[in-house]
């Protein structure tokens, strides 16, 4: 399976609509890996050959917090530096091929919103253009590399005048954080334990049990396991001879713990997992469309660079998920268009492919869409009230969180 985007379904055209505002999410490009497969050999991660190349990418750039101010710890960053992959290189880190496919994405970009649609000037411009990514290095690196394809003259230019914005991972919204809030982390231990509710996932991890030649069923874990696959696919490393047929089928596995990590095990405790994953990002992209709407938004296009994990957690919130999961480089955007009578409304693009929540069509009116969505925008406070409070299931099921954590993938 292919882990880059490149595209898909034509956009439906609406021609008496005028773009006014693009908010984008995407995905890192292919990156080391950050988990090993036990019981198999290593690939070897170079790190004299992984990183080499796509001096296109690498233009300057500077981080600074939301406020302005200066950077953010690298927390993350520094936990995965505490570990070397065999070949030298860090977990987690973008690779040149990653790069690249970032790249790539933003010459699309350029294409459709500069030359094209004439949305975006010729040259960039930091009051037009916002660009925030979580305060990881593959993240941060994806953003540049993404820039440099849009705006090829930002390589010459000085570090000052690109400037990416970061939060402290503790008050990252970015991404489902099992981490920082309590809860959410209760549920994804709570799940690790109880997988069983998956239908099949037991049967398929005793196999893989197996083919592993693990001690017990419990020792296969369908993400890391996953993880380390398709980072291996990716750059072009080898895979495991006994893997080699079971890609595909870790993916799926992998995948729906990942889904019900992130919105909830089942219907009745979707929402109320959905609002401590996503809820606070939620309400930004909410915040952010409404005043698009007000006209008090300043630069009309928006760039967050962020993961998986991200992507899925959104896509299930839009009640748009496609159950894929998200390629590398992959982009979801939110297009906001306005009518000659001031009306607004909102498409939502994924690798290229419109999609439309149920109960509407579009192009869909904001109102209505902001509307479907309202109670999954949570406020910060309400956030931490949340989190700071057992979800209602789990109290239900006796809030038997165990001690291993399935782990949502950041």
């Amino acid at each position: 399976m292919d882990e880059n985007a490149d595209g898909g379904v034509p956009v439906n055209k609406s021609p008496d609509l005028e773009l006014v505002h693009v908010e984008i999410f995407i995905r890192h490009g292919a990156r080391t890996t950050m988990n090993l497969i036990p019981n198999v050999e290593s690939a070897t991660w170079d790190k004299d050959k992984l990183f080499v190349g796509a001096d296109e990418a690498r233009i300057e750039y500077e981080v600074k917090s939301l406020e302005d101010g200066p950077a953010p710890f690298w927390t993350s960053e520094a936990r995965y530096r505490t570990r070397t992959l065999q070949g030298g290189s860090y977990p987690g880190q973008l690779t040149a091929k990653g790069m690249m496919q970032l790249y790539e994405l933003g010459e699309r970009l350029r294409k459709e919103y500069v030359d094209e649609k004439k949305f975006l000037p010729s040259e960039f411009d930091p009051s037009v253009i916002y660009i925030r990514s979580t305060n990881i290095a593959r993240t941060q690196e994806s953003a540049r590399s993404c820039l440099a394809g849009m705006y090829k003259d930002l390589l010459n230019k000085p570090k000052g005048l690109f400037v990416i914005h970061s939060e402290d991972e503790k008050k990252e919204i970015l991404y489902p954080s099992n981490r920082h809030c309590e809860h959410l982390g209760a549920h994804t231990k709570w799940l690790s334990k109880h997988l069983d509710i998956i239908p099949g996932l037991s049967e398929e991890r005793k196999l893989l049990q197996k083919l592993l030649d693990l001690e017990k069923e419990e020792d296969v874990n369908f993400i890391h396991i996953r993880d380390d696959l398709f980072a291996r696919m990716s750059n072009d490393l080898p895979v495991p001879e006994q893997l080699q047929s079971k890609a595909d089928d870790v993916e799926k596995w992998a995948l729906e713990v990942t889904r019900a990590q992130v919105m909830g095990a089942s219907e009745e405790d979707k929402e109320e997992v959905l609002q401590v994953s996503v809820g606070p990002l939620m309400k930004m992209i909410s915040d952010n469309l409404r005043s698009v709407a007000d006209g008090k938004m300043g630069a009309k296009f928006h760039v967050y660079a962020c993961h998986d994990s991200s992507i899925i957690a959104l896509l299930s919130a839009f009640d748009v998920f496609d159950s894929q999961w998200p390629p590398f480089a992959a982009d979801l955007r939110f297009e906001v268009y306005k009518d000659s009578e001031g009306n607004h409304f909102l498409k939502i693009i994924y690798v290229g492919k419109e999609l439309t929540p149920p109960n509407l069509s579009s192009p869909m009116p904001l109102d209505a869409l902001l509307a479907q969505i309202s109670h999954l925008a949570v406020s910060a406070e309400k956030y931490s009230g949340l989190c700071d409070v057992p979800l209602k299931w789990l109290q239900d099921a006796g809030n038997d969180s165990g001690e291993q954590s399935a782990g949502i993938g950041v």
